[in-house]
């Protein structure tokens, strides 16, 4: 049936290009939209009906630019959203010595 519509409006099914797989494209979006927009991969698999992730995966296309969304959603410690105390703050690692080996500055460290 995509075919024979394509045909009529002269798009041609196969290209150099790829496939006019309209029913690939729907999924690709829709799993990817579902994962920038917080389901996790097991969610989004189950919402695609997939018995085995990896196919999941390969309908996914999250960026640099998601990547880069997910890194700055990591709350800091002390951040007001967690429960960890305020001298856990990122300015206090590797400034002070506190005895904990997290917060010693490496050998790299010059000042």
């Amino acid at each position: 049936m995509v075919k024979k519509d394509l045909e009529r409006a002269g798009i041609p099914y196969q290209t150099e290009e790829g496939t006019a797989d309209f029913h690939a494209v729907g999924r690709h979006t829709y799993i990817t939209e579902l994962l920038r927009n917080g389901a996790s991969l097991v969610e989004a698999r189950e919402l695609a009906r997939h018995s085995d992730i990896r196919m999941t995966m390969q309908y996914t296309h999250i960026g640099i630019d998601d990547q880069a969304r997910a890194v700055a959603a990591i709350p800091a410690p002390g951040h007001p959203q967690t429960d960890q105390p305020e001298e856990e703050s990122w300015e206090h690692i590797g400034s002070k010595t506190c005895g904990k080996a997290c917060h010693l500055p490496s050998s790299a460290d010059t000042g």
